[in-house]
C-alpha cells in the first residue's frame, strides 16, 4: 500500500512539472496572477472560477508554515527533524493521492489511506526513526486511515459549489463551521459519553485497549532492537553478535511487495499517461491491496456494489440518451437533491433516537439509512 501510494504521488508530481511550475512562478511574481480565477480562461463557458478564500501565495505559505510547525513540534517531542520530515511529507503525499482519487473516482470509504506505520520497515526501521518516531508513525496511523477521504470530500464539495455558483467565502465558511464542529462538538460529545456510560458499555470497548493493533509495529521494531542491543552486550566479538541475531536468507518477502507494487503502480500510470483513454485507473492497483481493514475490499464494501452499479448504470444511460449537457444540468442537479435528502433523514433518525435514548433506553432505536 505505502509503495503505491507514494510511488503514484511521485509519478504525478513528474508528469505535472510543467505545470506546477508554471503556477509556482506566476504565484511569486510581483504583478503576476495568484488566484485561480486570475489563471481561468473567460472567453470559456464552462469556467465557473471564481475568487479564492485563499490566494495560491497564502496556500503555499501555509503548507511551509505546516512543515515548520511540524518539525518544531517533532523536536519539542524528541523527534530528529529529519524523521519529521519524513513522516509528515509522507503524510502530506498520502493525502495527495487520497484528495486525487476521490475527486476523480468518488470512493465513498472510509477507510481510505494506508497508515505511516508501513513507512517503518521500508524507511530504516526504528534504527533511524528512534523510540519517538517510531511511536508516533504507529500511533499517527490511527487517525490517517478515517483522516485522508477528508480533503477529497472537501475537493468536491468545493468543485459542487463551483458549478452551482455558490460564493468561495461562503464554503470556506461552511468548511471552517463543519471542522469547528467536529472537533468540539463531536469530541466533547464522545468522550462525554464515553466517561458517562463507560467505553465498556458503549461498543467503541476496542478502542480502549491497551495495545490495538496499530502499535504491532512498534513492539516488533522494539523487539528487534532490543535483541540487536541484547547481541552487543553478549557478544563480545562481532562473530558472538552475529550469532545471536536472526541470519538474513536473502531479500525480504516485504520488499518485495515493495518492489512489486511500485512496478505495478508505475506501469499502469505510465500507460495512462502515454496512451489518453487507457481504460485502467492506477486506482485499481493502488487501493486493490488495502483489504487488510483499511479500504476497499472489507467493512462496509459489500453493501455498495450494488448501488455504485447502479450509479454506473444511470450515469451511463443519462450521457447516452441525452448528452453530457443533460448530465451536467439535469442529473447532477437532482442527485445533489437525493444527497440532501439523504442529510435530512439523518437529522430526523437522529432526532428520533434521541428522543427515545433519554426517555426510554430500552427501546429499539431505528438505524440510520444513508
Amino acid at each position: 500500500m505505502i509503495s503505491a501510494y507514494i510511488t503514484y504521488a511521485l509519478l504525478t508530481l513528474f508528469f505535472t512539472r510543467k505545470y506546477l511550475w508554471q503556477v509556482l512562478k506566476k504565484t511569486f511574481q510581483r504583478r503576476g496572477p495568484s488566484r485561480l480565477s486570475d489563471l481561468s480562461d473567460p472567453s470559456d463557458p464552462s469556467d465557473l472560477s471564481d475568487d479564492e478564500p485563499f490566494s495560491y501565495r497564502s496556500a503555499f505559505l501555509m503548507l511551509l508554515v505546516a512543515f515548520i510547525g511540524a518539525v518544531l513540534w517533532g523536536k519539542y517531542m524528541g523527534i530528529r527533524p529529519h524523521v519529521m520530515l519524513v513522516l509528515f511529507g509522507a503524510m502530506v503525499l498520502i493525502g495527495f493521492v487520497a484528495m486525487k482519487f476521490r475527486a476523480e473516482c468518488g470512493t465513498p470509504f472510509a477507510w481510505f489511506a494506508p497508515g505511516t506505520r508501513l513507512l517503518i520497515p521500508l524507511v530504516g526501521g526504528m534504527a533511524f526513526f528512534g523510540a519517538q518516531g517510531t511511536m508516533l508513525a504507529s500511533w499517527v496511523s490511527l487517525g490517517m486511515i478515517l483522516l485522508f477521504i477528508v480533503p477529497g470530500l472537501q475537493m468536491e464539495f468545493i468543485e459542487t459549489a463551483r458549478r452551482a455558483r455558490i460564493r468561495s467565502r461562503h464554503v470556506f465558511y461552511t468548511l471552517s463551521l463543519g471542522i469547528i464542529g467536529g472537533m468540539l462538538i463531536g469530541g466533547w460529545f464522545f468522550l462525554s459519553s464515553m466517561y458517562g456510560i463507560g467505553s465498556n458499555n458503549s461498543g467503541f470497548g476496542y478502542w480502549f485497549t491497551a495495545r490495538p493493533w496499530e502499535f504491532y509495529p512498534y513492539i516488533e521494531c522494539q523487539r528487534v532492537a532490543d535483541a540487536a542491543v541484547t547481541a552487543q552486550h553478549v557478544g563480545s566479538t562481532a562473530s558472538g553478535a552475529a550469532a545471536a541475531l536472526p541470519q538474513s536468507q536473502g531479500i525480504n518477502p516485504a520488499t518485495w511487495g515493495y518492489i512489486g507494487a511500485a512496478v505495478a503502480t508505475a506501469a499502469v500510470t505510465i500507460l495512462r499517461q502515454m496512451f489518453p483513454g487507457f481504460w485502467f485507473h492506477p486506482i485499481a492497483v493502488v487501493l486493490g491491496g488495502t483489504a487488510d481493514g483499511l479500504g476497499m475490499m472489507m467493512y462496509w464494501s459489500s453493501n455498495l456494489w450494488g448501488s455504485l452499479l447502479a450509479a454506473w448504470a444511470i450515469r451511463l444511460s443519462v450521457l447516452k440518451l441525452g448528452g453530457a449537457a443533460a448530465v451536467r444540468n439535469r442529473l447532477f442537479p437532482f442527485f445533489i437533491g437525493v444527497f440532501l435528502a439523504a442529510v435530512a433523514a439523518q437529522f430526523i433518525l437522529f432526532g428520533v433516537n434521541t428522543y427515545l435514548y433519554f426517555f426510554d433506553i430500552t427501546a429499539v432505536r431505528q438505524g440510520v439509512v444513508f
